[in-house]
């Protein structure tokens, strides 16, 4: 199977470095005129690499924790550890269910959208560090990217290492375009499966119909709360030490108290200082996810592609996949039983099989 793997910079807009297997061609598209001649070439699957910057990859631990925790769990918000809003951070699950990552919907939108704009569309949108398959540390184009054994990982621009480096390490070694795109070739053809960002809202669409990703409705209700109280902060220590980031806390903390000494522990103080006035909004989302979950053990064909939760309405929006009609009225009655309301907004029967959109709401 041949693929062209597009290396993407901090911006979709900037060149894009690419190499085609197994063939071996590779090169740099800048102009517009080299991206257009790209779809020209012959490979089945187009894989675009994202830094990984860009991306959160965490350990999934939903089946370890209890209700109490994953309420606990849900203390902490998206808006604090991602700088997104929960509306607007996508998630999603590799093929086995053990991991998953997080990224502003603003990414994707804005990948699919310049490579569209080409005449090309992604089979896999990945992290940088998520490409390749084995435990290992380098240097490529002024960022350092590490990926674990266990298939976690980050990425970081070079000139903050020392924020995340220990005195007696060293930046990893430098390694050029094809370097990387041969440790990517070699995982691939090794079977290796990087979590694909393309699923859900953002799955491909052919002319067979969306290609979604299925994941049960009861793990997708708290996938939320739990990634973010229970994985993010081990993940994201080394990034929370950055220059920048301790810099942007700072300010917060100031706004939050004024006239005071910034604290040693910012980001804890804040986030102590803004859980009062975030407590209501976060109970809804528990409450709802807590909806969801109880009234889809009561309908077994159902699965859910994507969720979202929008603060300012307080609902959750889902993509549903059904195993007949009798589906929708099964959930829509144990939803209302459960005392939520459900609104379809449209059930379309195509190639791979029933689905519709719907949002769920809180009964008054």
């Amino acid at each position: 199977m041949a693929d062209l793997i597009l290396i993407f910079g901090s911006l979709p807009t900037a060149p894009w470095e690419w190499g085609l297997t197994p063939s071996g061609e590779a090169g740099l598209a800048e102009t517009d005129a080299q991206k257009t001649d790209l779809k020209a070439l012959d490979f089945n699957r187009l894989i675009v690499v994202l830094p990984g910057q860009q991306v959160v990859i965490k350990p999934h631990t939903l089946g370890k924790l209890n209700n109490k925790q994953m309420q606990q769990a849900a203390g902490f918000s998206i808006e604090d550890e991602l700088g997104a809003s929960l509306e607007n951070s996508h998630i999603a699950l590799d093929a086995n269910s053990d991991r998953l990552a997080v990224v502003s919907n603003h990414v994707i939108e804005n990948t699919i959208a310049a490579l569209a704009e080409y005449g090309l569309s992604a089979d896999i949108i990945c992290a940088d560090y998520d490409s390749f398959s084995v435990a290992d540390s380098f240097s490529y184009e002024n960022r350092i990217v590490q990926r674990t054994g266990s298939g976690l990982g980050f990425t970081i621009d070079t000139n903050l290492a020392s924020s995340v480096l220990n005195a007696e390490q060293s930046i990893p070694p430098q390694i050029d375009t094809a370097r990387f795109l041969q440790k990517i070739n070699t995982a691939l053809q090794a079977g290796h499966r990087p979590i694909n960002l393309r699923q859900g809202i953002f799955a491909k669409r052919s002319k067979h119909g969306t290609r979604k990703f299925k994941r049960s409705m009861i793990l997708t209700a708290g996938i939320v709360a739990v990634f973010v109280g229970a994985n993010i902060f081990q993940g994201m220590s080394a990034l929370r030490k950055t220059q920048a980031i301790q810099e942007q806390m700072a300010g917060i903390y100031t706004e939050i108290f004024p006239g005071q000494d910034v604290s040693k522990k910012p980001a804890l103080a804040v986030i102590r200082a803004q859980s009062d006035a975030k407590t209501a909004n976060q109970q809804v989302f528990i409450k709802l996810s807590a909806l969801l979950a109880a009234s889809a053990q009561k309908v077994s064909g159902v699965e859910v592609s994507s969720l979202r939760y929008d603060a300012a309405r307080q609902q959750l929006s889902l993509s549903i996949r059904y195993s007949g009609f009798d589906d929708v009225e099964a959930l829509k009655l144990a939803v209302s039983t459960n005392g939520g309301i459900f609104t379809e907004s449209g059930t379309r029967q195509s190639s791979d099989g029933l689905s519709g959109d719907a949002v769920l709401r809180l009964g008054q």
